[in-house]
């Protein structure tokens, strides 16, 4: 082969090739000299596994219009590309050692595997290993290999989402980033300069705690475009102990649901007065390739339900209130003359009237990005809600009101008699001691003691690590 390469001063894969052509039945050569057959159908021909198959295709199309990589797939039932992903994980060497048989597509320049068997045992064994690896290396409790291109929804579907922890760095290191940051895009920087670089880029992405992987996990997978791939991090939902099945739960759905609605109420209440950030919300969601259920703006627009089922107790400013009650008007008819007095109005109140809308569409996703703005905006739930006895206190447990009103009242100066009362008399204690001076004073609680009644909130008003 390599003599014939030298002699007509071609490559030995062209040489190959035409030898393969060469080697096609007369009666398909023939069909190629007359036109009955193109080029690259003769070259998909060449795969055929003996003489007489390459004829009885040749007899299936010849005068149609059928397409040479149907041909391709017809004289190749059952096999794998090399160009797989699977291959390319696992490596074709490797599947060769086991025992693998394979074909060569010289026009396609690729190697076609026939035991698809071996190939996907060879996968699912190096992909678990790979796992256990990747867990054991970033101290992750489990590691889950995922053998499909991505993570399906339905293995995620009952876990809880963490995210990892913003890291923060300095005003000096925020300048020096940003240097170098420069320096880097003018090609001037240098090996430790990169480094420098590198680490800063790394401290300020921050990260996963060490009690974070200790009770979570992650999904391994092969991408097609990226190769080994981690989805980082799951965790189990919390063990119900045993017995508690049969024990009344100490808050009932319909109020963790309205608890819910309050939190993500008093988030768009702070988000109603920052318009670079709804606005960059804006962009990131209709331009930023985010995944549908990932956009953080329900854009429809459609407002999301802030409305507790039982809302007293909770206060919304009055401009995002008005958009909770009942709206009998149908409003403007859209004409042209009414567009022009909302454009005399001006670019503020344009702004303000925007800002406000996309606050009102802001919802709670999976990605953790509706928690971190709460910390970011300093959001204080107890701004807009206060506990009541019909919108809370009176819809929880009793035991749960004992509890609470042992957290928050001293021994020394607690009413030996509240687990005495009856639960309705429970939330209206507690409701009193809530709003009530008098009844702080009476029970003689120092200003920190004040202060902690002042800023307590149930959990489910607390914004997660991660979000279900």
């Amino acid at each position: 082969l390599s003599r014939i390469a030298r002699s007509f001063a071609r490559s030995e894969a062209h040489v190959e090739r035409r030898l393969k052509l060469a080697d096609l039945p007369a009666e398909a050569l023939a069909a190629l000299r007359a036109n009955e057959i193109s080029l690259e159908m003769a070259k998909a021909l060449t795969l055929a596994p003996s003489g007489e198959r390459c004829l009885e295709v040749l007899g299936s199309v010849r005068g149609r219009d059928v397409r040479p990589e149907q041909v391709r797939r017809e004289l190749t039932p059952g096999t794998v590309p090399s160009t797989d992903r699977r291959v390319l994980f696992v490596g074709l060497e490797a599947y060769l050692a086991a025992g693998g048989t394979s074909q060569r597509d010289l026009f396609a320049d690729r190697t076609l595997l026939e035991d698809e068997a071996l190939l996907d045992r060879l996968f699912a064994e190096k992909g678990a290993a790979e796992a256990e690896r990747i867990r054991a290396e970033e101290g992750w409790e489990w590691a889950t290999w995922v053998p499909e291109e991505y993570v399906p929804w339905t293995a995620t579907q009952k876990l809880v989402r963490l995210h990892a922890r913003p890291g923060k760095l300095s005003e000096g290191e925020e300048a020096e980033l940003a240097a170098l940051g420069e320096r880097e895009a003018d090609d001037t920087l240098d090996e430790a300069g990169r480094a420098r670089l590198a680490e800063l880029e790394t401290r300020r992405e921050g990260g996963f705690t060490d009690a974070q992987r200790a009770s979570s996990g992650i999904f391994v997978y092969c991408s097609s475009r990226d190769g080994l791939s981690v989805e980082r991090a799951y965790q189990q939902p919390r063990a119900v102990p045993r017995g508690a099945a049969e024990a009344a739960p100490d808050l009932p759905q319909s109020l963790i649901e309205d608890l819910h609605r309050i939190r993500l109420g008093a988030l768009q209440a702070r988000l109603m007065d920052q318009s670079e950030l709804m606005l960059d919300l804006l962009a990131w969601s209709l331009g930023g390739g985010l995944r549908p259920w990932a956009r953080p703006l329900a854009i429809s627009p459609t407002d999301q339900p802030i409305a507790p089922e039982k809302g007293e107790g909770t206060s919304y400013p009055p401009r995002l209130a008005a958009r909770l009650e009942p709206n009998t008007s149908l409003g403007p008819d859209g004409t042209p003359a009414e567009f022009e007095a909302f454009r005399a109005q001006g670019k503020k109140h344009r702004n303000q009237i925007l800002t406000e809308a996309l606050a009102r569409t802001f919802c709670t996703g999976s990605s953790g990005l509706s928690a971190a703005l709460a910390r970011q905006l300093g959001v204080e739930v107890r701004r807009i809600w206060t506990p009541t006895a019909q919108g809370f206190l009176g819809r929880c447990s009793a035991s749960y009101l004992d509890r609470l009103w042992s957290e928050l009242v001293p021994a020394a100066a607690a009413d030996q008699s509240f687990q005495k009362l009856k639960k309705g008399e429970k939330a209206k204690r507690l409701e009193a001691l809530f709003a009530d001076p008098a009844t702080r004073e009476a029970l003689g609680l120092s200003r920190e003691g004040c202060a902690k009644i002042d800023a307590w909130v149930p959990a489910e008003l607390d914004w997660p690590e991660g979000e279900e």
